[in-house]
């Protein structure tokens, strides 16, 4: 249990660095800017309907199929997805055949294609 408290912590916290350093976003703005996110250029609702559904992995897969990769606004949903979903505990995430280490490598994955893997390579 402990290293999934790491895991959990690290992901906030790769999270609250990409929102500030990318995006401009106090750290202690973020927990706001993400409760209160939505996207006028991206369904993000419909990712999060399928996050509270437990249908992570089908989530994911839809976000990764339809990556903008020049786009910073898909990214910062991306950022979201992944901060939302790190909110889950270990247990539910098991439960949908999920983890917190694919959170981490989800979000590092992300951060690749939009070539930031540099914000993400001291968390790996």
């Amino acid at each position: 249990m402990l290293k999934q408290d790491f895991l959990t912590e690290d992901v906030k916290e790769l999270s609250i660095l990409i929102f500030s350093s990318i995006f401009g976003i106090k750290e202690e703005d973020v927990d706001d800017f993400v409760k209160n996110y939505h996207s006028n250029k991206y369904d993000y609702e419909s990712l999060k309907k399928l996050l509270d559904e437990n249908k992570i992995n089908e989530a994911e897969d839809i976000l990764f199929n339809n990556v903008v990769e020049t786009d910073r606004d898909y990214f910062e949903m991306a950022v979201v997805f992944f901060y939302v979903l790190n909110q889950k505990e270990p247990e539910e995430l098991e439960k949908c055949d999920y983890s917190k280490n694919e959170i981490l490598d989800g979000l590092n994955d992300m951060a690749k294609i939009f070539n930031l893997d540099y914000l993400t390579s001291i968390f790996l």
